[in-house]
């Protein structure tokens, strides 16, 4: 019987193959070099008795006594070594004396003694096989301790900071841009165990991880009740005879958001996946769900299904994103605008959209959910780069107007975005954040209607109204921003600011060219302060403005005969905004980890390119229910 069968009939034998199961690795080691040397005691047989499996198991199973009984079994291995030599040497004495008698003869002699010197020879063999494999289990041993010392220590900093991170989670998932990239999966496992930062759990070597938010206010707008009011294509101010109340979604609509994260082949891979519900019934157009409420019975909200991405890359080189997310450029300046958990500007109150309007229009253009192949450089010094192709959008008249704005269809080249952060600690408790970003795309023409021969424009039928375009009419749209937020000692500062020709107000490409394909100015930005006593209570406020220009002198007397009812013909005496601008005072109280509360005042002014202007203010108070 081989020494491995020989092991596992003493093990079957002491019942000790059961207790054994969980460390096979150690068993079968330590035992080899043990039963190694029983062997060489000349019989071949392990000794009949049974072994209590309780001897072989007794004391502690950390891994320090393992190594302790491990050096026992190689000290004893030496002893059966030793007397093993004695009694092959008194083995020779004896048939010497045999042969000196004549009781054996020379030729069995020579053939028990070859037998001996093989049986030496394996024995030897065998022998440094066993103690290699004894100092191999040692080093392991060793090896495995520091690990678990490691994990020990890291369970423990783990516990203390976990705190911290779900804190910090939870405002994280005021948007699903922040988990841009899923969080990094741990070491496989074969277990279910819940995760610290999210709702979640860990299964094998996939993070499961769900996040999302329930939010809804109170809004009692009151609008610019003048009779002789001004028409402002575009702006965001309110008119009406009559105050309006509604409960809604604030400018962060309802949401549930899924991620899946991995470790495969030295890569970080994640899915996720984020719906969103405004929850008031709105009717769809152009804009799908984000289109005007309709404020019927049996209606239903805007279901908006805007982020399913996938994510894979590494710390050393950068990750790569494919999918629908939100757009680099301006995103700074919504994710850290301070009315993203609750309304800023209300826009149409009386039939509330899926969200309201926070700063979008009123300090910065939205940045957007689109389909994109954008790639995250690693962090270097603080600094992050991320370039990105994304799907083109086309040129929208916003304001309604259809004989001053044109409605460009054409993309032969995907829109492109950059951003560049920087972000580092100043002082204690002090944090400052700088960024820019960029957007670039060619609008153009497509002109598939009746071309006018005398004009040059041809009539396009889009959005059930006619479009008069430029038909060789072709833009290269852009535009810059740039972001700074400082946080210290309680206190939050952000300026921003952007400036572009094409990019249009409020929404990517609004109104941004006129029909003969002049790109018109756009600019604006906001400042915003706030301060939080005892981590819990926020008082804030934030001033902004968005800025359209003309084009060009054409584009001005287009626009002023629009605006003074000279021109006839669809949308008669439509008068194209100039500025949309806003004041905002705020005060949030952290009410749980789960539940923010939220009052706001808002003014908003809006001005057309003649300087008419109408005002409205409005109050807000609510609450967000993060998880």
């Amino acid at each position: 019987m081989d020494p491995g069968e020989q092991l596992s009939s003493l093990v079957s034998h002491s019942g000790c193959d059961t207790l054994l199961g969980s460390f096979p690795a150690w068993f079968e080691l330590f035992a080899t070099s043990v039963t190694t040397r029983m062997l060489l005691k000349g019989s071949g047989e392990y000794p009949t008795e049974t072994v209590e499996c309780s001897k072989l198991l007794r004391g502690d199973l950390m891994i320090s006594k393992r190594i302790a009984k491990l050096g026992a079994a190689c000290a004893f291995s030496a002893l059966i070594v030793a007397s093993s030599h004695a009694r092959a040497d008194d083995n020779s004495a004896l048939l010497d004396v045999l042969k000196a008698k004549g009781a054996i003869t020379q030729a069995e002699y020579d053939q028990i003694k070859a037998r001996q010197q093989a049986e030496a020879k394996d024995s030897a063999q065998k022998l440094q096989a066993a103690e290699a494999k004894a100092r191999e289990a040692e080093a392991k041993a060793h090896e495995a301790q520091a690990k678990a010392n490691q994990a020990e220590a890291k369970a423990k900093s783990d516990s203390a900071a976990s705190e911290a991170e779900i804190a910090k989670a939870k405002a994280e998932t005021l948007t699903a841009a922040d988990m841009a990239v899923p969080m990094k999966a741990k070491s496989p496992v074969e277990y279910v165990t819940v995760l610290p930062n999210c709702v979640g759990i860990r299964v094998g070597e996939v993070d499961i991880c769900t996040k999302g938010d329930i939010s809804f206010f109170g809004v009692e707008d009151f609008p610019d009740k003048d009779q002789n009011h001004p028409v402002i294509g575009g702006g965001l101010a309110q008119f009406n005879q009559n105050n309006s109340a509604a409960i809604r979604s604030g400018l962060l609509p309802s949401s549930f958001q899924v991620s899946l994260a991995t470790h495969q082949a030295g890569l970080d891979i994640g899915v996720y996946l984020g719906l969103y519900v405004g929850g008031n019934n709105v009717e769809p157009t152009v804009v799908n769900a984000n289109g005007p409420g309709a404020p019927f019975s049996l209606g239903t909200p805007g279901v908006d299904f805007r982020q399913f991405y996938g994510t894979i890359g590494n710390p050393a080189w950068g990750t790569v994103k494919i999918g629908r997310d939100i757009g680099l450029f301006a995103s700074d300046a919504i994710l850290n605008d301070l009315t993203l958990l609750g309304v800023g500007s209300p826009g149409n109150n009386i039939a509330p959209h899926n969200t309201s309007l926070g700063r979008i229009g009123v300090g910065y253009i939205y940045a957007d959910f689109v389909p994109q192949i954008t790639y995250k450089t690693p962090t270097w010094g603080g600094f992050t780069g991320y370039i990105g192709a994304m799907t083109p959008l086309s040129d929208l008249a916003f304001s309604g107007d259809p004989t001053s704005s044109g409605v460009f269809t054409g993309h032969d080249l995907p829109q492109f975005q950059g951003k560049l952060s920087y972000v580092t600690p100043l002082w204690t408790d002090s944090k400052l954040t700088l960024s820019t970003s960029a957007v670039w795309q060619r609008l153009q023409a497509d002109c598939t209607g009746i071309t006018d021969p005398l004009t040059g424009f041809c009539d396009v039928e889009v959005l059930q109204a006619p479009f008069f375009l430029n038909a060789d009419a072709e833009v290269n749209a852009w535009a810059v921003d740039g972001f700074a937020m400082l946080d210290t000692w309680g206190w939050n500062f952000v300026a921003y600011g952007y400036t572009g020709k094409g990019v249009g107000t409020t929404g990517l490409f609004f109104d941004g060219v006129d029909a003969a394909g002049a790109a018109r100015r756009s600019d604006g930005g906001y400042l915003q302060a706030a301060y939080t006593f005892s981590g819990v209570f926020t008082l804030g406020g934030s001033w902004g403005v968005s800025h359209l220009e003309s084009a060009d002198g054409n584009d001005q007397l287009a626009i002023l005969n629009e605006c003074t009812g000279v021109t006839t013909g669809f949308f008669q005496d439509n008068c194209l905004v100039k500025n949309n601008e806003s004041w905002i005072g705020f005060a949030r109280y952290k009410l749980t980890k789960w539940v923010n509360l939220q009052a706001e005042f808002i003014s908003t002014t809006s001005e057309n390119q003649i300087g008419q202007t109408i005002h409205d203010n409005a109050v807000a108070a609510g609450t967000t229910f993060f998880w």
